[in-house]
């Protein structure tokens, strides 16, 4: 009696080894939060909409309310200072905040409100940069 083979496309999903610029990386894992999957699970996602009929991305996530605002992966949050990109991240989108980042962000507004200071972009980054301060678990985004 013959072995039984195994049916063709049985397996739920290939690994495919993929090289990405560090502003994709980072664009697509704030994608995924919004649509709250996995990185590789929005990569799959954008793959599948890409080759469908109904590439026209309608009903993309938005950075802000409202129409008109700009899709999520357009410029508005990145930038190739970290601090700079965690702010954007904060404060245009603080729901996708992860919980690490919630806490710097909590910490730094804190602070902002103790030493009576405006936030600002300058002020984050004069803190982020603050030898005191570790960031260095937020690193990848992750």
């Amino acid at each position: 009696m013959p072995a039984h083979k195994k049916a063709l496309n049985t397996a739920r999903s290939e690994t495919v080894t993929v090289r990405l610029d560090p502003k994709l990386h980072y664009l697509a894992g704030i994608a995924a939060r919004e649509q709250v999957r996995t990185r590789s699970g929005f990569i799959e996602w954008a793959v599948r909409r890409t080759l469908s009929d109904k590439a026209a991305m309608l009903n993309e996530p938005l950075v802000g309310d409202g129409p008109g605002a700009p899709p999520l992966w357009e410029e508005h949050l990145w930038d190739v200072d970290e601090a700079d990109r965690f702010f954007s991240l904060a404060t245009l989108r603080p729901g996708l905040l992860t919980i690490p980042e919630q806490r710097l962000w909590k910490l730094f507004t804190m602070h902002m409100q103790h030493t009576k200071r405006k936030i600002t972009s300058a002020s984050f980054r004069e803190f982020w940069h603050d030898p005191s301060i570790n960031t260095s678990h937020l690193q990848d985004g992750e």
